[in-house]
């Protein structure tokens, strides 16, 4: 019974692909808001921050959002008209869009930059506050 004892008290916990709770990705840790454009917004969650995104780039780009239903995963879609396609949609701000919002911190961060590329926005537009 010996080698199960906890090896690791007084010690970092690691993480399945070996950094410490500090080093972890940025994604991987809570958010509390972020900004855009220099505007600053308060979400409580990251399905908040992909809704919220979704939201101001449909306000800015009304004529051309429908481009966003061509980000697409390997098996899943992005974006789509018919919310019966999609896990968890969400409404994009007043439109016919919809948005896949059952996705982790990881993807859903992904997502954001490429649909901020999608648009023409360098990824330095957006800052992610945890």
């Amino acid at each position: 019974m010996e080698r199960y004892k906890n090896q690791n008290r007084g010690k970092p916990l690691l993480t399945h692909n070996g950094t410490t709770r500090k080093e972890m990705p940025r994604s991987k840790k809570s958010i509390t808001g972020f900004v855009f454009l220099g505007g600053q917004y308060s979400v409580k969650s990251w399905k908040g921050l992909l809704v919220s995104l979704c939201g101001l780039l449909y306000r800015n780009h009304k004529t051309e959002f429908h481009k966003a239903l061509s980000l697409h995963g390997t098996k899943r879609i992005y974006f789509g008209e018919d919310p019966g396609q999609m896990r968890l949609p969400e409404q994009v701000g007043d439109s016919n869009f919809f948005v896949e919002t059952h996705w982790g911190a990881n993807s859903i961060t992904k997502i954001c930059y490429k649909l901020l590329s999608l648009f023409g926005y360098p990824a330095s537009v957006l800052q992610i506050k945890d």
